[in-house]
């Protein structure tokens, strides 16, 4: 398995998700899918684009949801959702809130799972708002 830690590390940036991908399938086949919990997280934290995240993340929620363990797969989700806005990113938050919180959650974690939603709306927004719309001075308007 080491070699397959070390290669993770050598691939070019473009290569690292399909290298994490064999090295987490071939852990499956040696140590069992317990065993991958440290691959994923090793693959959240290691620097991927967040689109790559995204992907690994609800792998990881599907192994988790898979082993019974749902709250370390709603952990999962949370942990995602910083990265991905909710009026981009549709795919992920549908299958959070239709395809988990749905079948495996109660009103009070359905309840959070909008209000984390609503929360990275309006951080979305303010971010977008701020950083990508250049200043304008208000008086280039007045006629």
């Amino acid at each position: 398995m080491k070699v397959y830690d070390e290669a993770t590390k050598a691939v070019p940036k473009h290569e690292k998700l399909s290298m994490y991908e064999i090295y987490i399938a071939r852990a499956v086949e040696i140590l069992g899918i317990p065993k991958t919990r440290e691959i994923y997280e090793q693959v959240i934290e290691s620097g991927l684009p967040d689109k790559d995240v995204k992907t690994m993340c609800l792998k990881y929620a599907e192994v988790e949801k898979s082993l019974g363990e749902i709250d370390r797969a709603r952990g999962v989700y949370i942990f995602a959702s910083q990265f991905l806005d909710p009026r981009s990113d549709v795919e992920f938050w549908n299958k959070w809130h239709d395809e988990f919180e749905v079948q495996h959650g109660n009103e009070d974690t359905f309840r959070e799972m909008l209000r984390i939603r609503e929360r990275k709306e309006k951080s979305f927004f303010l971010y977008r708002v701020t950083y990508i719309f250049p200043s304008f001075p208000m008086t280039n308007f007045v006629t």
